[in-house]
């Protein structure tokens, strides 16, 4: 009579260690586009903060602005052709020195979609006689003011961006993300 041993042979863990190898070389890839899509959409959240907190500047009362005295607050964008390039910053009208300096590096470029005849500079001006309302740029079309943000680090150059979107009329800001809208 024969006994049997119990346990695998050699040709199963083989044939079991093939197949948990091919699974991980089909998976890390795609774990690192999730690592990149989510550093993109980190630094998108961070300048719809910092377009909001823009607005709030000129919604506060005067004695809970930074500085006191101007009549509108600005956040200004540097696009990839400027001398800037990846940087934008909050200013109080008429100040030279930013309340606050962004950048998210050359890793992410900034682009102007709309409006279409800035180059390399965008001031996005809220009001603060007009309750924090934007009073430039506003011959925009479709009321909308796009910026996009890009990663350099995402080789799909149709998964690679997300438009940050800015209501002219209402001030809401919106981010669209281009792997969201395929």
């Amino acid at each position: 009579m024969k006994q049997w041993l119990n346990g695998f042979t050699l040709i199963e863990l083989l044939v079991t260690i093939f197949i948990i190898m091919l699974l991980l070389f089909v998976a890390i890839p795609s774990f690192n586009n999730y690592g990149r899509y989510n550093e993109l959409q980190q630094m998108a959240e961070t300048i719809k903060s910092d377009i909001l907190e823009t607005k709030n500047y000129a919604l506060s009362p005067p004695q809970d602005r930074k500085i006191v005295g101007g009549e509108v607050y600005k956040i200004v964008f540097f696009a990839a052709s400027s001398s800037d390039p990846g940087k934008y910053k909050i200013f109080e009208e008429g100040n030279s020195e930013p309340i606050l300096d962004g950048g998210i590096g050359p890793d992410y470029p900034l682009e102007i979609i709309n409006p279409s005849s800035v180059d390399s500079k965008l001031e996005i001006k809220f009001s603060i006689p007009q309750a924090g309302k934007i009073i430039e740029p506003i011959n925009v079309s479709n009321n909308t003011i796009n910026v996009r943000i890009k990663s350099n680090r995402i080789s799909d150059q149709s998964k690679n961006f997300i438009d940050i979107l800015v209501d002219t009329v209402t001030g809401k800001v919106e981010l669209k993300p281009s792997w969201q809208s395929l």
